[in-house]
């Protein structure tokens, strides 16, 4: 490996005590450009363009992302965490103006601080090549990149596998020829201009050693950037405001193909889209693609040819430093080359659209695919105000108000919109009740209901009561449509506005009612529901980010559903008080179901914070008499009879009790289940909704004793799914994981306990609950999501996998594959079972736990050929079958 320099080995300290590491290179006193390397990769992937930085007078900054080179991992982080440190690392070398560059996988991270990063200091943001956002889609790209991608996204046990044998061998091993030969096998699966890249030794050098320097600590920092790109970002294109921005692509690109340029510049305002074509993801180099650079101005505005030549002439007047660089657009991917680290000399870049026609001919719209995240066509809805005759807000009463009743009761919304005398501004209200209600009546996402959601947000006072209402709805929205970051960011608003206005207390509802008894009690269900809510997110994302649960709340409880949508709003109401000491009230003593639901929220948060974090043989006790004493006493001291029955004779569901009910077992069965027999399956962990699994499993005396209170658990949730009810699983989306956890264990009875007709009937019941499951997935694509998942871990567990075929000619080859039977392992086991073969064929493959890593350099094996077909690849996935909304990024015309 070429030894580094002290330019290349810089680090700075964060606020949070990681280390971010950067390289220099160029003119140390030129114009700044802040520059983002690719995926997987690192800082040192820019020692390519030093030539040309020095011939344009630029200083290119290249930093490690987190896990990457020397920059300190962060875990968990999401795309918009990155302009954080970028606008450290500008403040301490003092950077008052700068640009942005990012190449490939660092593109969506050269975008995030164009998002984020002060708009006085970003002189402009430049993207050569740059992955999209996943709605885009993958369409274009070969089968090799479409598989990798899926397989990081949904089986990341197996991508982990793979770069552990495969990916850190070859970049750790001392011999550098080794790293090479890797890469030149890994080259095979580009095009032939592109392996001819690697037959000059400095591109090669620049290259390996990037390779190696990007593993320099693990894996862990690359697969939290293939997790990042494959998220939403955080984020619309058309929310980004920056001085200047230019795409580069080649029209022959299938890492990044050219749609997501054109897709990306639709959208971005004032953007400019350079083509070069026959250009591939690391030919754009080619300078004779300077002559035929297609121009293509953004539809949403932009600077002309005319325009660009006037603002040439106004920054040479006005001598403006960074006009040699600009003029070069930020080191133009033409000056990346691969000819620049021969050290040949090259005449600097012209700015296309001095000799160039933009091309202003070709539509670059995407109309006619479908987005997961609703696509510009989206239709048209007319917004009015007309509350009590809109059917999307009478869908939104029929399909969701039971599951969250906080929301005024229609004929009282539709009441007190009418009355003068109570000053509620219901705009931002009715806007996100007619997005809930589209998304039930149309089984789809609406752009244009979000966009008006949005703006009557922005409109609205920031310290409005009713916002609580609409930011924990649209939350909701947000989350179950897979824009979990946009969630959390209205939820954690939701929370702040709740917690700043004190809706805890009891007297906010009598002060804000307006005299108005109905909407008093309103107020009264807006704190509960924002509780509640809060607890959900807990535990569907495992969790204990619970902001609420400390709050010492004294605010009423929450009456009859039928009270409230009467009108008959008892008084005086029942207190938080009064429902804790229900063990020394009268017999006749009852609570609303809403109250229970309160209660089991509390319980359960209660005997989840008593269990220790991590299952030991020694808290079994523990588990069975604290945390088993408060769940036990919410379902001892429910009313006696028909009262709080979750199912009344009429056939009614009561919603509120089945939530409670759910919430109390799935609260079991996470308690109990590391104690128990009922064993972990190594991959349970890709499912969104399992917990983390323990270390070890212990082995306990009382292990029956668990194993049985688990499986009593998810009996009572079975018999919750078959209660006969007029619509098929028709409840709220935050039941999935609820439904997913108790899944998971009789996934595990039927993999280690369970045998004859125990394990028949268990596979019945598994049938039914992903049945319940698809029902939801058809309305929330995150359901859907959790469907596949669970599918996969199924096929696992009950011993449907297939396996890849070694010698597998290519990723295309159609060839015979074998079922077998996959190992009992659990987690701590690192092998990913039955995604390897046993036997030893020609590549001298070798997967049992202690042996020898594969030979990258054996000449009959072929690494990426060993994978199979996209088949065998996902191994029991059935891709015959619809991926849901969730996958839409994945299948929309993008068959396999």
């Amino acid at each position: 490996m070429t030894s580094l320099d002290d330019k290349e080995t810089q680090t700075i300290s964060l606020a949070d005590g990681r280390t971010l590491a950067y390289a220099e290179y160029g003119n140390l006193t030129g114009t700044p450009i802040i520059c983002m390397h690719g995926t997987p990769s690192c800082r040192l992937e820019y020692r390519l363009w030093e030539s040309s930085a020095k011939k344009l007078n630029a200083r290119l900054i290249a930093p490690d992302r987190p896990g990457m080179g020397l920059s300190t991992n962060s875990p968990g982080r999401t795309l918009l965490d990155w302009p954080r440190d970028v606008q450290t690392l500008t403040q301490q070398l003092k950077l008052d103006r700068y640009h942005v560059l990012g190449g490939s996988g660092g593109g969506p991270f050269a975008l995030a601080c164009a998002k984020e990063l002060p708009k006085s200091q970003l002189l402009s943001v430049n993207v050569w090549a740059g992955a999209g956002p996943p709605e885009i889609g993958l369409k274009g790209m070969t089968l090799l990149g479409r598989s990798a991608l899926f397989v990081y996204k949904w089986m990341p046990s197996l991508m982990g596998w793979f770069d552990a044998h495969f990916v850190a061998p070859a970049a750790k091993d001392p011999d550098p020829k080794v790293t090479e030969a890797f890469l030149l096998k890994t080259a095979k699966y580009q095009s032939k201009e592109e392996q001819a890249l690697f037959e000059d030794q400095f591109y090669m050098d620049v290259v390996r050693d990037t390779f190696r320097e990007t593993y320099r600590q693990d894996l862990d920092g690359s697969n939290e950037e293939m997790r990042i790109l494959g998220e939403n970002w955080g984020f619309r294109l058309e929310d980004v405001e920056v001085k200047r921005s230019t795409f580069f692509y080649g029209t022959d690109d299938t890492n990044t193909p050219i749609r997501m340029g054109r897709y990306m510049q639709s959208r971005l305002k004032g953007a400019t889209l350079k083509e070069f074509p026959g250009k591939t993801h690391f030919t754009i180099d080619d300078d004779r693609a300077a002559q035929k650079c297609q121009y293509t101005q953004s539809r949403r505005g932009g600077l002309d040819r005319a325009a660009l030549a006037e603002r040439r002439k106004r920054l040479a007047a006005t001598g403006s430093g960074a006009t040699q660089a600009e003029s070069a657009d930020i080191l133009s991917p033409l000056q990346q080359s691969s000819r620049a680290h021969r050290h040949q000399e090259h005449p600097p870049p012209r700015l296309p659209g001095d000799d160039v026609e933009p091309d202003i001919t070709n539509d670059y719209g995407l109309s006619g695919e479908s987005s997961n995240a609703g696509s510009p066509s989206s239709p048209r809805i007319d917004i009015g105000d007309d509350i009590e005759g809109d059917p999307l807000i009478a869908s939104y009463y029929k399909n969701f108000h039971k599951f969250h009743p906080l929301v005024l009761p229609h004929k009282h919304l539709t009441r007190i919109h009418r009355t003068p005398s109570i000053k509620l501004n219901l705009r931002p209200l009715v806007a996100i009740l007619r997005l809930i209600g589209h998304i039930y009546s149309s089984r789809e996402w609406s752009t244009s209901l979000r966009d008006h959601v949005e703006s009557c947000f922005a409109a609205a006072s920031p310290a409005d009561p009713i916002m609580v209402q609409c930011r924990t709805l649209y939350s909701i929205a947000l989350f179950w449509n897979n824009y979990k970051d946009e969630s959390k960011g209205e939820m954690d608003a939701a929370v702040r506005l709740g917690l700043d206005l004190q809706m805890f207390r009891q007297d906010f509802a009598e002060k804000h009612g307006s005299q108005d008894a109905v909407l008093t009690e309103c107020w009264r269900r807006t704190w509960w529901t924002l509780y509640m809510v809060d607890a959900f997110y807990a535990g569907t994302l495992g969790t204990m980010n619970f902001a609420t649960v400390d709050v010492v709340a004294t605010v009423d409880l929450p009456c009859e559903e039928w009270e409230y949508e009467q009108g008959q709003i008892p008084e005086p109401p029942k207190t938080l008080q009064d429902f804790d000491c229900r063990d020394l009230a009268p017999e006749s003593t009852s609570f609303s179901s809403f109250a229970y639901l309160i209660g089991a929220v509390r319980c359960a948060a209660l005997a989840i914070s008593t269990a220790p974090k991590v299952a030991t043989s020694e808290c079994s006790q523990q588990i069975l008499q604290a945390a088993d004493a408060v769940i036990n006493g919410w379902l001892l001291l429910l009313p006696k009879g028909d009262r709080k029955q979750v199912l009344s004779k009429t056939g009614e569901l009561d919603e509120l009790m089945f939530q409670a009910h759910l919430l109390i077992h799935v609260a079991t069965v996470g308690l109990h289940r590391p104690l128990s027999d009922l064993k972990f399956n190594a991959i349970e962990w890709i499912s969104t909704c399992a917990r983390a699994p323990p270390r070890e499993t212990p082995t306990t005396e009382l292990i029956n004793v668990h194993t049985v209170r688990v499986l009593k658990s998810t009996e009572a949730q079975i018999r919750l799914l078959a209660l006969p009810t007029e619509k098929q699983f028709h409840h709220s989306p935050f039941t999935t994981c609820m439904v997913s956890e108790g899944t998971l264990a009789l996934l595990s009875g039927c993999k280690f306990l369970f045998k004859g007709k125990e394990l028949a009937i268990a596979r019945d019941q598994i049938r039914m609950t992903i049945g319940c499951l698809k029902v939801l997935g058809e309305l929330w694509p995150r359901t859907a999501k959790n469907v596949q998942e669970i599918q996969i871990i199924a096929r696992h567990a009950l011993g449907l996998v297939a396996g890849p075929r070694p010698q597998a000619a290519a990723m295309t080859t159609t060839t015979t594959t074998t079922t077998t039977k996959p190992d009992d392992s659990v987690l701590g086991n690192s092998q990913v079972p039955s995604l390897s073969s046993s036997s030893d064929q020609g590549g001298g493959q070798t997967t049992n736990e202690g042996s020898d890593v594969v030979d990258p350099l054996s000449s009959d094996f072929d690494i990426f050929a060993s994978l199979g077909s996209m088949e065998d690849v996902c191994g029991w996935y059935n891709n015959s079958n619809d991926f849901g909304q969730d996958l839409s990024w994945w299948t929309d015309n993008n068959p396999l």
